[in-house]
């Protein structure tokens, strides 16, 4: 709340200082200012409540250095003054309500200079919220997209390009000799472009619009002059400063990585709408100037659909909020959390949440009786780039829990590689050089760790490791993992298929710590593999006192079929035993019914258990 109170005290001075003189009649100050306090509701809404698990992520998958170094990084092709500012401000969504006051301080900054470059009248300027609402909606779209986009700090780049172009413009009118307007135009394309890319050119289209509506002197002139300064500079960067940057984006550089297909035309529609809507207020100067009471009713109208169209357009899916809040708890070890959560789960899930609730329960030594809980006739994550999706957002912390290192630090680099350092990337590779006994790899790690804002506290501690290693084994995570390495760790392929390749991975193994074979027990029930079930199961009844119910289930289901164990001879409970001899009381009754008919009878008494598993749980998207 504080944060709110401060920032409705800047918004409401800012605009009552620098907008008053443009509105003259009480009436409409009253309901501007009504507009910018619904503005600053939902954007938070939207951001800091709804997106905060998002946000609060996207800043694990960005990364901001305060060095020389990083900023040349960035600085290696045009716009890369862009994405250094937005690396800047997504590290602080580390805190979403901190990071969401700095994005909508910035809309509400591109809102006035959107007034000040355009000279809105009082009953237009509800039209200048138009391209903040384009830059939110840019956010609140990106879903799954954000892990493999390759545009860094995209959630507030856009916004800073913008912010450049508009500030660019409101000078550019501001100065009146047109001598000094020519002059200045060719050096602000020359000086700017290796700092704004795209944005550069586009303030220079807008300055040239301006010109041409306003009647300037020597207005072709200045046309032409921009025109060949806009065709000839990027490509002379292009071709013998930017030598590593695609030659397809000389004239885009600083605008998103989307691809220009069907599927992905909707992450375009932000843009589309900010830039035709500058285009269209460059226009209409001197339309913007005539009075008239229902130009301010379709103003506002425009506005509130505006609101909507975001609201509408903006990405929400109860799945990808449950698997980032389970990653989020993973991240801290916080088993009992990743299950309540999991327990919330409405709908059918998607494969990371069950891989995530499974995990848990095996942490917490609850699998094998609550393992089948989750409904897991799950779906494909609803995204725009299926591609590996469950690669990018779970492959690093998965395998790191479930032991497989060596995977883990392979993803880490490849997406190192493919789209820049992160901190998760850093982070795992400390953890996975640390379990590794790399000590000299993980202190180069955290040393980079040690250089961010937020991340100092969390470096500090794995420090300790890597200055003491025998503190390693009292690592409660590590110590956790540690029995589940108990094999060759070698690094073969895993053919993009996360939950298939651990599921074998697993089941193929035989003997090992009590851990190792528990896991390779549950592998092979998800599996169905009745012949490499039995050896675990028997080997697991022999070290333990009492056996879970879900490995009950499977092994009375398994004896019953095959006819080959004797069901009599297993230490099985007598409420197993009844649960499926009403089990086959009700399969001998429905033996005539459909597979859809006895999907829906069975699941009320048995869609917990592995028998609903086993035999109506048949596509379950593990690739």
């Amino acid at each position: 709340m504080i944060f709110f109170d401060l920032f409705y005290f800047i918004v409401v001075n800012l605009f009552y200082f620098y907008i008053l003189n443009l509105v003259n009649m009480k009436k409409e100050l009253v309901s501007f200012v009504v507009c910018c306090a619904l503005f600053v509701l939902f954007a938070f809404g939207i951001t800091a409540f709804y997106n905060k698990e998002f946000l609060a992520w996207a800043s694990e998958i960005s990364l901001f250095l305060p060095t020389r170094m990083f900023l040349l990084q960035n600085m290696q092709t045009a716009g890369g003054l862009l994405s250094y500012g937005g690396a800047f401000f997504t590290q602080f969504f580390y805190y979403p309500l901190l990071g969401s006051l700095m994005l909508i301080v910035l809309l509400s900054l591109v809102t006035f200079l959107v007034i000040k470059a355009f000279r809105f009248s009082g009953q237009t300027v509800y039209l200048s919220f138009i391209p903040a609402l384009a830059l939110l909606l840019s956010v609140t779209e990106v879903e799954y997209v954000l892990y493999s986009l390759k545009t860094p700090g995209y959630l507030f780049s856009n916004t800073l390009g913008i912010i450049v172009c508009l500030s660019s413009l409101w000078g550019y009118r501001n100065v009146q000799k047109d001598l000094m307007r020519m002059s200045l135009l060719p050096l602000f394309i020359i000086l700017t472009y290796p700092l704004f890319g795209f944005y550069t050119l586009f303030a220079a289209v807008l300055c040239v619009l301006t010109d041409l509506i306003e009647k300037r002197p020597q207005k072709l002139l200045k046309i032409l002059i921009t025109i060949l300064l806009i065709g000839i500079v990027p490509y002379l960067y292009s071709r013998f400063i930017y030598t590593q940057m695609p030659w397809s984006e000389t004239y885009t550089a600083g605008l998103p990585h989307f691809f220009f297909t069907r599927v992905e035309l909707p992450l375009w529609i932000p843009f589309i709408v900010l830039f035709l809507s500058l285009l269209i207020f460059s226009v209409n100067l001197r339309i913007q100037q005539k009075r008239s009471k229902m130009k301010m009713i379709v103003s506002i109208c425009v506005f509130l659909i505006s609101i909507y169209g975001v609201y509408a357009l903006s990405y929400r899916n109860s799945n990808f909020k449950t698997e980032l809040q389970m990653l989020q708890a993973i991240e801290t070890d916080d088993w009992n959390r990743v299950v309540s959560i999991g327990e919330q789960q409405r709908g059918q899930p998607t494969r990371l949440i069950v891989m995530c609730w499974n995990l848990a329960l095996y942490k917490l030594g609850q699998a094998g009786d609550r393992m089948f809980e989750m409904d897991n006739n799950s779906v494909m994550p609803q995204t725009r780039r299926q591609r590996m999706v469950m690669m990018h957002a779970g492959a690093k912390p998965v395998y790191y829990q479930y032991g497989k290192i060596n995977y883990c630090y392979r993803w880490c680099m490849e997406d190192l590689v493919e789209y820049g350092m992160t901190v998760q990337d850093l982070k795992y590779m400390v953890k996975c050089a640390l379990m590794n006994g790399e000590l000299a790899l993980a202190s180069k790690c955290n040393n980079i760790l040690k250089q961010t804002l937020f991340h100092k506290q969390w470096a500090k501690r794995y420090q300790q490791y890597i200055d003491n290693p025998e503190m390693i084994k009292e690592d409660a995570e590590m110590k956790a993992i540690c029995p589940l390495t108990a094999y060759q760790n070698l690094l073969d392929g895993d053919n993009n298929m996360l939950e298939l390749y651990i599921l074998n991975s697993f089941a193929f193994m035989e003997g090992g710590t009590p851990e190792v074979v528990e896991m390779s027990l549950i592998c092979n029930m998800i599996l169905k593999n009745i012949e490499r079930f039995w050896p675990r199961f028997f080997l697991y009844a022999r070290t333990h006192n009492r056996i879970p119910v879900c490995y009950q289930e499977a092994a009375v289901l398994y004896a019953y079929l095959e006819g080959e164990v004797d069901a009599g001879s297993l230490p099985l409970d007598d409420a197993v035993i009844d649960n499926f001899n009403n089990l086959i009381w009700l399969s001998k009754k429905n033996t005539d019914m459909s597979d859809e008919y006895n999907r829906k009878a069975f699941k009320p008494q048995f869609g917990k258990t592995f028998w609903y598993y086993y035999f109506f749980i048949i596509d379950n998207k593990m690739n």
